[in-house]
């Protein structure tokens, strides 16, 4: 299975890891302990851009922020309360890795949420572009619900 070969894939230490080290296509990709290796969030890249897109743009990115408050729920009721803003609004984090950090750590969001996912976590990705969307999606599901990553908060 391919959560086995994740746990023996190329580790990326995110401080290092540079635009060009990911690929553009389709994948799986995960963040494991720095620690245990144990793998924390499992995720999918099924748009455009692909694994660099998703990873890149928006986990890596420190102004990857949500200011539209119908997206606001009261989990993140400590990340409004810092006020962060960006043009003139308040954010928090976007992707839903990021949220899960800051929800469950008191982060801020931006950089300092990112500075805690890079002191914390290293990458794995797997490029899948031979796979159907769904096949992708199905892979994604089937890790999740086999090893119950701490930040997969979706239940499926």
């Amino acid at each position: 299975m391919i959560h086995e070969k994740i746990i023996d894939g190329l580790r990326w230490d995110i401080n290092k890891l540079k635009i060009n080290d990911i690929p553009t296509t389709k994948g799986i990709y995960c963040y494991l302990d720095k620690v245990t290796l144990a793998i924390q969030y499992v995720g999918s890249a099924v748009g455009v851009k692909g694994l660099r897109g998703r990873i890149w743009s928006q986990h890596l990115n420190p102004d990857y922020l949500e200011s539209r408050k119908e997206k606001f729920s009261s989990k993140d009721s400590e990340q409004i309360k810092k006020q962060i803003k960006k043009n003139g609004k308040i954010v928090i984090e976007k992707s839903a890795f990021r949220k899960n950090l800051a929800r469950k750590h008191n982060l801020t969001p931006g950089v300092p949420c990112l500075e805690f996912l890079k002191e914390n976590f290293l990458l794995v990705f797997f490029p899948l572009d031979e796979h159907s969307t769904e096949k992708i999606h199905e892979i994604e599901k089937d890790i999740i619900n086999n090893l119950a990553p701490k930040y997969n908060i979706r239940n499926y």
